[in-house]
């Protein structure tokens, strides 16, 4: 709500006005989603070398529809993700079960969710992605 206040000036009121925004919390903390408009991924021609194209198709859709980190290993601790198709010792052959986990909570979930809520339920998904999976 907002309150207009004059402004006095030698015992004079002013035609100006004084807004005071009264909010419980601040905008500028909050994420916001934004529209997509466009998109393009640039690979350096000497890496596409024993790439496949679904390989290099599912690692540009992974791209250009979630905004992730250039840096993503491949130790033990990583999800198996496309996002490490670049990466010496690993390269997925499309497009992996966390991969879809991540893109499901990342749309699902809220425009403002915060990172960690996103990397919470593409856990959670994942986890009954692997649960669900043949042999298990």
């Amino acid at each position: 709500m907002e309150a207009v206040f004059p402004i006095r000036d030698n015992n004079r009121v002013d035609d100006i006005a004084s807004k005071v925004n009264r909010t419980e919390r601040a905008s500028r903390v909050q994420r916001l989603r934004s529209e997509m408009r466009g998109a393009v991924v640039l690979i350096e021609t000497a890496a596409l070398r024993e790439k496949t194209l679904r390989q290099i198709a599912d690692y540009a859709t992974l791209r250009i529809l979630a905004s992730v980190s250039d840096d993503v290993t491949s130790d033990a601790n990583t999800p198996p993700t496309i996002l490490t198709l670049f990466n010496e010792d690993f390269g997925p052959a499309a497009i992996t079960d966390f991969d879809i986990a991540y893109l499901e909570a990342l749309y699902e979930l809220s425009g403002i969710s915060s990172d960690s809520a996103i990397i919470a339920a593409a856990v959670d998904r994942y986890m009954d992605r692997i649960d669900d999976s043949p042999g298990n």
